[in-house]
C-alpha cells in the first residue's frame, strides 16, 4: 500500500466571476482535506489544495471531491458522495476541478475524469429529500406488526 499526494486546482469556466469557493477531498473516510479561496475570476485557474490518497492492497480507492461556491448571488454546489478514482501514475501530478455552468469535471492527470452536475443550494437539498424519501421504508398499517391502542 503506497501514499499519495497531488496538488489540486481550480478552473473557473463558468464565464462568470465566482467567490466564497470551498473544496473539499476525502479518501475512503481516513482523510479530509479542504481548501478556500475567497474569489476567482472568470477564465482563471488556481490552485486550492492537495489531495493525499493510497493505492494497492486494501485499500477502496474511492476519492470524494465536494466544492460550494457563489456565481451570480446563487450558491451552488456539487453533490457530496460524488467520487473520482486516482491512481498511482496519478501521483506527484496534479488534479484539475474543472468548473462549468451546471457541471463540475475532476481531471486526473493520468487517470479518466469524471463528471457531476451542479446544483443550486434549494434545488439540491430537494433532491436530497426525493433521494431520502425513496430509500425511507413506507410503513402503513397493515405492515406495522404494533399493537392497537384503545
Amino acid at each position: 500500500m503506497a501514499q499519495h499526494t497531488v496538488a489540486v486546482y481550480v478552473e473557473n469556466d463558468t464565464g462568470e466571476i465566482i467567490s466564497d469557493l470551498h473544496y473539499l477531498h476525502r479518501y475512503d473516510s481516513d482523510i479530509y482535506e479542504p481548501g478556500t479561496l475567497p474569489i476567482l475570476d472568470a477564465g482563471k485557474l488556481n490552485i486550492i489544495g492537495k489531495a493525499t490518497y493510497w493505492t494497492g492492497f486494501g485499500r477502496s480507492g474511492y476519492d470524494y471531491w465536494w466544492v460550494q461556491f457563489i456565481r451570480g448571488g446563487i450558491r451552488y454546489a456539487c453533490k457530496a458522495n460524488f467520487y473520482c478514482y486516482l491512481t498511482s501514475e496519478d501521483a506527484d501530478g496534479r488534479v484539475v476541478l474543472k468548473l462549468l455552468k451546471d457541471q463540475m469535471q475532476v481531471i486526473p492527470l493520468k487517470s479518466s475524469s469524471c463528471t457531476v452536475s451542479l446544483y443550486q443550494e434549494s434545488a439540491l437539498l430537494s433532491l436530497i429529500a426525493e433521494e431520502r424519501a425513496k430509500s425511507e421504508p413506507v410503513i402503513t398499517e397493515s405492515s406495522c406488526d404494533c399493537k392497537k391502542e384503545k
